[in-house]
């Protein structure tokens, strides 16, 4: 049984290779649409491999590598035809990931270091996030890749406390001076904003509350580089 599921798991990684180079066949193309569908396919494939398979660690570089792929390609398509992904905050709750992980949100152990994730939660209004749940992802602004960190947790009457934080990716020190960070309500009304200043190892936003199935935005931003995902609690 042991070699079925390793033999099942080297499947699914040689099938995401398979999209992801389809995927990129077709951006030579400039068939973006197409590029995206390939890359939708390669993530779900990747996302099978489990941590035990002597994949694991060559599927979760090639997600990364493909969702900053995705997220580039946004500024190619159409706004009608752009792949819009609205991130279901209430299955992280409920330890539904598969929709998180193929959207390019993991664990965050997988993106920060050990001090990191320490930093992460040390501040006092971080505290109760500490149990929470948490996942993070690799987000590339302006030619630099960052860690977008959101942490949850559930309170009474149906709402949900959220904890929003910026991060450098493993290897750097600091968050690129400038990097904004913005949360607009589902109208596109600015409820809260942040920028990096030079000298900065994180940011992170006021934590805030959303009742059960409220939408809001986050958007990140340098110079006339920006990513915006949506969500819905």
């Amino acid at each position: 049984m042991s070699n079925f599921a390793g033999d099942q798991e080297g499947t699914e990684f040689l099938i995401g290779q398979i999209a992801q180079t389809v995927g990129d066949y077709y951006v030579q193309l400039e068939q973006y649409e197409e590029a995206c569908e390939e890359y939708q396919d390669a993530l779900a494939s990747y996302g099978q491999v489990l941590p035990s398979s002597a994949d694991f660690s060559a599927a979760e570089q090639n997600r990364a590598i493909v969702n900053r792929t995705l997220d580039s390609l946004q500024s190619k398509l159409t706004p009608t035809s752009a792949p819009q992904h609205l991130v279901k905050l209430v299955q992280w709750l409920q330890h539904h990931f598969d929709q998180a992980i193929e959207a390019g949100w993991q664990a965050i152990d997988t993106l920060l270091a050990p001090e990191q994730e320490q930093l992460a939660f040390s501040l006092r209004s971080s505290m109760q996030f500490r149990e929470g749940t948490k996942r993070a992802k690799l987000v590339e602004i302006d030619k630099t890749t960052v860690v977008l960190l959101i942490a949850l947790t559930p309170e009474v009457n149906q709402e949900v406390q959220v904890l929003v934080q910026v991060h450098p990716h493993q290897g750097e020190i600091l968050v690129p001076g400038g990097l904004e960070l913005v949360l607009s309500s589902v109208d596109g009304e600015v409820l809260q904003t942040v920028q990096a200043r030079t000298q900065d190892n994180f940011i992170q936003l006021k934590r805030f509350t959303c009742p059960i199935g409220e939408q809001f935005s986050l958007q990140l931003g340098r110079d006339d580089d920006n990513y915006t995902e949506q969500f819905e609690i």
